[in-house]
């Protein structure tokens, strides 16, 4: 990928004290390398780049990245904590990973939706090109409806380019879209793009009339 120049603020709490600019060739870190423990391999510099913008490189990697490139000097922007699922595991599996309260809670939002909803949980998967286009058409009426679209520009991309690309994914079986539907009503949708064989959480949303039914 090629470089851009990008603004790296020096705070202090809330309070930008003056902001550097370098032209840094973005790279990120797979989940799959992550928890491979790999040592991270960074692409080729030109000769007016300063350095990389890393995302998602993970702690234990940072020794050895930093013993490899020892000209660079290291500036952290964030730092948090990286959460995936295992899809390779039933259900039952997959909530034992949470606390008791925390499997009672979702139990027992799961019965009352389901009851608000006419008796059952209607979760429905998207994946050939073809349910990709009615996946795109029923997430977009539910996005508009977000506050991720109204107030931070982070709802599911609008318009025919971005109906191409997600069909385009789909013909090479690397996307996944789901919708919860409510009494065969569409109330909140999860959009899943693939990078290898991991599916990244990318776009979602609910309608927020629906709120109190935490869908």
């Amino acid at each position: 990928m090629p470089a851009s120049e990008i603004a790296l603020p020096l705070r202090i709490g809330t309070r930008t004290l003056f902001t550097l600019r370098r032209r840094l060739v973005r790279h990120g870190v797979s989940l799959a390398d992550a928890l491979s423990g790999r040592a991270i391999v960074l692409p080729s510099l030109a000769e007016d780049d300063e350095g990389y913008r890393i995302n998602a490189l993970p702690v234990h990697a940072v020794p050895a990245l930093l013993a490899a490139h020892p000209g660079l000097k290291p500036f952290v922007r964030q730092r948090y904590v990286r959460r995936y699922a295992r899809l390779d595991q039933d259900f039952d599996a997959y909530l034992t990973g949470f606390s008791a309260k925390s499997r009672s809670t979702a139990k027992r939002k799961l019965k009352r939706f389901a009851e608000r909803a006419g008796g059952a949980i209607d979760v429905r998967c998207y994946r050939t090109e073809a349910e990709i286009i009615s996946f795109y058409e029923a997430a977009r009426s539910v996005s508009a409806k977000t506050y991720q679209e109204r107030d931070i520009d982070a709802g599911l991309p609008e318009g025919a380019e971005a109906l191409a690309g997600m069909r385009s994914l789909a013909r090479a079986d690397q996307a996944r879209g789901w919708l919860l539907y409510s009494k065969d009503r569409p109330i909140a949708y999860l959009w899943a793009p693939a990078e290898g064989d991991t599916l990244i959480y990318a776009y979602l949303g609910y309608d927020p009339a629906e709120a109190e039914l935490s869908p």
